[in-house]
């Protein structure tokens, strides 16, 4: 009974744990879906979020990273070329301080069992850093570093942690994020020498003594320096020379012999004459007051005296070099287009121009200037224009009188024209005698013309490769047509020989010129360029006018100067940037003006074959800049044309 019982007990215990659990439902389950998957989906966006987070910030830092490792890269190159100088500059002053003895070596640690040898300073920076890096030191320092890297990186410094040391040094005036820019660049600076700590050497530290204990010797040298310089800074007389020859032999007696005699030859020749460039301070004295000469007793350069132009400085008493200064006078714009060719008037302030338009023009330089409304604010116009050409004009020549003017064009015609009056009025009426006559007989471009001061003749040279020789007014006008020497040649310029009437000088392509005779079309001589000439064009050729002397320049950026006599080259030298596209010589044959497709002008001393001045004139078109230059005959006057359709004056002033 009582097992029956029990059973009984147990399932009703059964019946009511089931009536008591939960009962599952449709809906319940959804919603318990719906929500863990809302759950989830929150968890996932913040994932996400602390992912992009987390990839932003190790881009950061390994762009950090990269710039620190640069920055450390950058300033052991540094430490090394700046230990590698001083080491050089500690040996020179050695030598110079002990009669020539080589110094002793302090790159080498010297073995424990073997003695210390010396050996010479290493050649240059590479073998220097090998050695370095051959010891022993270095390459457990620099495993070291490799560890650290590895493990921990480099440590980012915030630009807060840094001290600020405006307050301590009294600087102000600057911003707070200049600091602290400032501020990790030096502490960058110093953790990345601290890390070559290991590469000094007690021979190191000896050797800064040494070189420590030199320098009050050389600071005693520049404070008596700078006083002998003030007393030469004051007019100058027999006192003060005694002075700076007393001053001079005090200082023989404490300074090394190369010194001294480097301050008594500056002493002897009073202030220096180079131009004063940008200025920068004295690296060993801390000062700009140390002298030229010292440095270069001692073996060091000087930046300051680095000028491109140091080679006229010492010319500055010479009169031959006292040129003019020129300086942009007059700009004429009427053209419109590129101007080939110009020449002034030999005695009037005129100037003739020949433009790619089609037109010559005749200005007058002392018109008045007027605008639209006759204000007189305005550009100078040309007070009158010659047409008769079929194309572009390309070259142009007056008679020594001025009274005759003759052009040669595209279209192979050669036109002669008797001047205007140089008062006339630009609204004048036509005149067709202007034009007087016409040549015909290239059957190409004509690229150059020249006139004969003595009987009057023309010559001509056209692509066609002949050359012309024209008598104008004649019934046959037609004298003479020289042919090239080969095939392949094309005159390019030509010129009367000034100091031979019956020579013609005579420039082609392929770096090719001679001399003809204008009698006989022979070729009297030929210009030795030599083997290394190179087959470029020759652009311009002109005659000295008192010395039997050709000059030449062409597409290889060099002018050359010929002897007439024996053919061979005098001088040459490399004058612009690009090709020198025309030469011009003074009247009196001092100076030389070549200008250039680089657009810039250059005057040059023809004795010492020096510039003297160089001109920005033109811009440059269709590659062509400046395309004719030339002197005023009898006044102090030059001019250039140009592929910017402008033709500028230039006045002269003396120095």
């Amino acid at each position: 009974m009582e097992d029956v019982g029990q059973q009984q007990n147990s399932q009703n215990d059964k019946t009511d744990e089931e009536t008591s659990r939960p009962q599952y439902s449709m809906s319940g389950v959804l919603h318990y879906i719906q929500h863990e998957w809302t759950r989830y989906e929150l968890e996932r966006s913040r994932w996400e979020a602390e992912r992009a987070e987390m990839q932003a910030r190790i881009a950061f830092l390994q762009g950090e990273r990269k710039g620190q490792e640069n920055l450390k890269s950058d300033l052991v190159r540094r430490i090394k070329m700046l230990e590698f100088c001083l080491k050089q500059e500690r040996a020179k002053v050695y030598r110079l301080t002990h009669n020539g003895d080589e110094p002793p070596n302090y790159d080498e640690v010297p073995d424990e069992n073997s003695a210390p040898t010396e050996n010479h300073l290493a050649a240059d920076l590479d073998s220097y850093i090998n050695d370095t890096e051959s010891t022993g030191n270095f390459r457990q320092g620099r495993l070291l570093l490799k560890r650290y890297l590895e493990e921990i990186g480099y440590r980012l410094i915030a630009p807060s942690d840094l001290p600020n040391n405006d307050a301590v040094n009294g600087k102000k005036g600057k911003s707070d994020s200049d600091s602290d820019d400032e501020n990790l660049l030096d502490m960058d600076a110093s953790k990345a020498l601290d890390e070559f700590d290991f590469l000094h050497t007690d021979s190191d530290l000896k050797n800064d003594d040494d070189w420590s204990g030199n320098q009050n010797q050389y600071d005693a040298l520049v404070r008596k320096y700078n006083i002998e310089k003030e007393n030469r800074r004051k007019p100058r007389n027999s006192e003060d020379d005694s002075s700076s020859e007393s001053l001079t032999k005090n200082l023989e007696t404490d300074v090394p012999p190369g010194i001294a005699s480097a301050i008594a030859a500056s002493a002897a020749e009073g202030l220096p004459t180079r131009r004063q460039g940008r200025r920068s301070q004295n690296f060993a004295y801390g000062n700009g007051g140390a002298s030229s000469e010292i440095n270069a007793a001692l073996g060091i350069s000087n930046e300051e005296n680095m000028d491109i132009k140091d080679e006229f400085g010492s010319d500055q008493d010479d009169p031959s070099m006292q040129a003019h200064k020129w300086s942009t006078k007059i700009s004429l714009r009427s053209h419109l287009d590129s101007i080939w060719a110009m020449q002034f008037h030999p005695v009037e302030p005129v100037l003739f121009t020949a433009s790619e338009d089609g037109t010559v023009k005749l200005w007058n330089l002392e018109a008045k200037k007027e605008d639209k409304h006759g204000s007189g604010t305005g550009e100078i116009e040309p007070i009158y224009t010659f047409r008769g050409h079929m194309g572009p004009v390309v070259c142009l020549v007056l008679n020594p009188t001025g009274d005759h003017l003759y052009t040669g064009g595209r279209d192979g015609n050669l036109c002669c024209w008797n001047v205007p009056a140089l008062n006339s009025d630009p609204c004048d009426a036509y005149d067709p005698r202007v034009l007087a006559e016409t040549l015909n007989g290239h059957t190409d471009v004509i690229w150059s013309v020249a006139y004969h001061s003595s009987n009057g003749r023309l010559v001509s040279a056209s692509s066609d490769s002949t050359i012309k020789l024209w008598e104008p007014g004649n019934s046959e006008p037609l004298i003479r047509t020289i042919n090239p020497p080969k095939p392949s040649l094309v005159p390019t310029s030509v010129d009367f020989v000034s100091t031979e009437t019956t020579h013609l000088l005579a420039a082609y392509t392929n770096c090719f010129a001679q001399i003809l005779d204008i009698e006989t079309g022979a070729s009297v001589m030929v210009f030795d360029f030599g083997a290394e000439a190179t087959g470029r064009t020759l652009n311009k050729i002109v005659s000295h006018p008192t010395m039997p002397i050709s000059v030449i320049g062409g597409e290889d950026r060099t002018i050359r100067y010929f002897d007439n006599t024996t053919g061979k080259l005098i001088h040459e030298s490399l004058a612009h940037i690009e090709g020198v596209s025309s030469l011009a010589i003074d009247p009196n044959g001092l100076f030389l003006l070549s200008g250039s497709h680089d657009g810039s002008l250059r005057v040059w001393n023809i004795e010492k074959k020096v510039c003297l001045q160089e001109i920005s004139a033109h811009r440059k078109k269709n590659d062509n800049a400046v395309t004719s230059v030339a002197f005023h005959p009898s006044k102090p006057l030059i001019g250039s044309s140009g592929a910017d359709s402008v033709a500028k004056i230039y006045v002269a002033a003396s120095n």
